[in-house]
């Protein structure tokens, strides 16, 4: 009887340890965010995109025409909206290899590519139409080396802008192999 207190006792133990020291054992570094009360407050308007690097969080409102960044603890750092940047509903925003932030315009038809800071570095397209390099309602964008790809929607292809120049990738067809309908933002992760 005595052998069985004794085991019963060193049981509970060891699950207390692991209680109490099993979260720490396996714990990871994460990133955790928390919105410091600005839900409901008026804070986004109509938030579409997020994109996160060097500690921030960007968001784009479409609602506002405009960029919103937070800090890991939901504080906001910046709004970047106003005359200098002219966003057009940013949608989809992407964080590229080299450092800058790509920004579709649905309402523009193009792509902004913007530094950490909110400061426009240049745009992609602006013009609207269905010719190589115009867009209609770009929905997302992203960067490999000196290429930009956007997903031009209502064109229903992606667009690859190089130095070399424009190239379209896909043509519409509904529901067949290989074709394109409204794309938005289902490109791949930058690696």
């Amino acid at each position: 009887m005595l052998k069985r207190v004794g085991v019963f006792v060193v049981v509970v133990l060891l699950l207390a340890v692991v209680v109490v020291f099993g979260p720490l054992l396996f714990r990871r570094d994460r990133v955790h965010y928390r919105w410091g009360g600005a839900i409901g407050q008026g804070v986004l308007a109509e938030p579409i995109g997020v994109a996160y690097a060097n500690g921030r969080l960007y968001v784009t409102d479409a609602g506002a025409n405009r960029i919103v960044v937070f800090d890991t603890n939901g504080t906001i750092v910046a709004r970047w909206s106003g005359e200098a940047l002219a966003l057009g509903r940013p949608m989809r925003v992407r964080r590229g290899s080299d450092g800058f932030l790509y920004v579709a315009e649905y309402a523009a038809d193009r792509v902004s590519v913007l530094d950490s800071t909110g400061h426009l570095v240049r745009r992609i397209g602006g013009t609207s139409g269905k010719a190589v390099g115009a867009l209609d309602a770009p929905g997302g964008a992203a960067a490999r080396g000196a290429t930009v790809y956007v997903t031009d929607f209502y064109n229903h292809r992606v667009q690859a802008f190089s130095p070399r120049g424009v190239t379209p990738i896909g043509r519409f067809a509904p529901l067949r192999g290989g074709r394109l309908q409204q794309p938005h933002s289902g490109l791949p992760p930058q690696r």
